[in-house]
């Protein structure tokens, strides 16, 4: 394995999706329920899915390592007290998940 094969470039586009949403968004609107405060993050694993199937040699558990790499350096995520960081944390698991295995043709 190349060291570009363990480089988040292939997540660039949904990394930088979720830096937004961590920026633009309250952590009480994400960590709220329902549609409404699950749509932001949801938006964001979307994309880090798209972004993980584009690459051929991504699978789930190749995205969630990345992803955890990743997750612990971002700033808008350090910045979270532990209870909301753990809580997003476990959203966006759930969410990238659900999004990478869901069909890509069926309407979000």
């Amino acid at each position: 394995m190349t060291e570009s094969d363990n480089s988040p470039r292939g997540l660039s586009s949904g990394l930088a999706e979720l830096r937004r949403v961590l920026s633009d968004t309250p952590t009480h609107v994400l960590l709220g329920d329902g549609a409404h405060a699950e749509q932001p993050l949801r938006h964001a694993a979307r994309a880090l899915a798209a972004d993980a199937r584009a690459r051929d040699s991504v699978r789930a558990e190749r995205l969630l390592i990345e992803l955890r790499r990743m997750w612990r350096e971002l700033p808008e995520a350090r910045h979270l007290d532990p209870k909301a960081h753990d809580q997003l944390w476990e959203r966006l698991v759930t969410a990238c998940i659900e999004e990478f295995y869901g069909s890509t043709n069926k309407p979000r």
